[in-house]
């Protein structure tokens, strides 16, 4: 998956192809300095990565998904952004099933790493200080930012996957 502007993407096919292919057949157009290659190296946008993950991870939760005529949503919180995009559920005369993108667009400024952050910040630290009968201003930004932020952030992703799970199953925890 690429989630980057123009030239890190064409930077990356052209190292894709300089290690797994023969580059002789890479051309660029010269006139257009942002143009991808024209390589045999395809590079998938991360939403699109992010939906076909779930279909071979989790086939039997996302057949229901993947009827003809569905519309998704996907939000993929990678460490440093929110991409989202929408998909058609389609089949096409004598093709399997397929999603065609409607429209993506990344946040740069929120990604799964602020939720994280977040978390521990709005949920857990509060729960320790109210668990430890601390007053709200015992603990400075020091002492939450380098020694709590640090010790909490696992258990704050792991909350975070699990009310994933939790609101793609419907709200029922799954099996």
């Amino acid at each position: 998956p690429a989630s980057f502007h123009a030239s890190q993407r064409r930077a990356t096919i052209l190292a894709a192809e300089r290690a797994f292919g023969d580059d002789s057949d890479i051309h660029f157009d010269p006139e257009d300095d942002d143009c991808e290659p024209v390589s045999n190296i395809r590079l998938l946008d991360e939403p699109y990565a992010a939906f076909l993950d779930l279909l071979f991870r989790e086939p039997e939760a996302s057949e229901k998904l993947l009827q003809p005529g569905n519309t998704l949503l996907v939000f993929d919180f990678g460490g440093g952004t929110c991409d989202v995009a929408i998909f058609r559920v389609g089949v096409e005369e004598d093709s399997p099933i397929g999603a065609r993108l409607l429209a993506t667009s990344r946040y740069h400024r929120l990604g799964g790493g602020d939720i994280d952050r977040a978390i521990v910040h709005e949920v857990l630290i509060p729960q320790l200080v109210k668990e430890n009968t601390l007053g709200q201003w015992e603990l400075g930004w020091h002492d939450k930012a380098k020694r709590l932020e640090p010790v909490l952030i696992d258990a704050a992703e792991e909350l975070k996957l699990k009310m994933s799970r939790f609101l793609a199953n419907g709200g029922k925890h799954p099996e």
